[in-house]
């Protein structure tokens, strides 16, 4: 099997959610998938007006992801994905909170892995964006094996 093809950042999912501005509970991180059929759904604002940034962060890794998975001729198991929850600073950096398997295996998981740490560092935040965001955010990032 080969990995997804090309997909469009059109086709990424970015899915953004979170509680309105007068409720103190935090919003939601994004979570983007990775795979093919996704579709861009803004919501939280704080995110929303940064999509671009998201949308170069998710690209670099699905190019890192498809270079490993061609060069390395993983095949995962069809239908299965890895959902990788890490922390991105304001410096770029990345650090994996947790990571879930749901039937990729061994080494399904480790391309998902590689494909984030190999990927960095990411390009600084703006003033704009630590005001709006902080320091840090959590992220969650879904490989989608299709």
């Amino acid at each position: 099997m080969r990995p997804l093809g090309m997909v469009s950042l059109a086709m990424l999912g970015l899915v953004f959610s979170g509680g309105c501005a007068s409720v103190p509970t935090p919003p939601k991180p994004p979570v983007i998938t990775i795979g093919q059929g996704s579709k861009v759904e803004p919501g939280d604002p704080g995110w929303a007006q940064f999509s671009d940034y998201l949308n170069q962060l998710a690209a670099s890794i699905q190019q890192r992801w498809y270079r490993i998975l061609e060069e390395s001729h993983i095949v995962p198991v069809r239908g299965s994905q890895v959902v990788i929850r890490f922390k991105l600073n304001a410096g770029g950096d990345t650090e994996i909170v947790d990571v879930t398997d749901h039937g990729s295996g061994k080494l399904g998981v480790r391309a998902a892995i590689a494909a984030l740490d190999g990927s960095g560092p990411h390009p600084t935040w703006t003033e704009s964006m630590i005001a709006t965001l902080g320091n840090e955010q959590t992220l969650t990032f879904s490989f989608a094996y299709q």
